[in-house]
């Protein structure tokens, strides 16, 4: 599966701001496993949200849940001060919206 220019570069900036870290890119098939292995039972749950974008809200959750660590959409790029910020062992959690910076939006 190929993803538009422009948000490859995005992703690529990840891994220049953050190259020590691991970079995982979830598919819609990949959610789905994750659902399975861990929410067996919330399966039916999941498979009649009644958009696929709903699918993947729930999935964002589930990957926080399962393996930590930090959740970007795709189309969000790291600022340069982000390895600061959440290189931290005391963060917990960290919500920004600043639609003018590291947004394609």
């Amino acid at each position: 599966r190929t993803i538009p220019r422009v948000l490859a570069a995005q992703a690529a900036r990840w891994r220049t701001v953050l190259p020590d870290w691991e970079y995982r890119l979830w598919t819609d098939e990949m959610n789905r496993v994750l659902w399975q292995d861990h929410f067996p039972e919330l399966m039916a749950v999941y498979d009649n949200y009644s958009h696929p974008v709903m699918r993947a809200d729930a999935a964002r959750l589930l990957y926080m849940h399962v393996h930590g660590g930090v959740y970007a959409d795709l189309d969000v790029a790291p600022c340069d001060a982000v390895s600061s910020v959440i290189g931290r062992s005391s963060v917990q959690l960290l919500l920004v919206r600043d639609p003018w910076r590291g947004s394609l939006k």
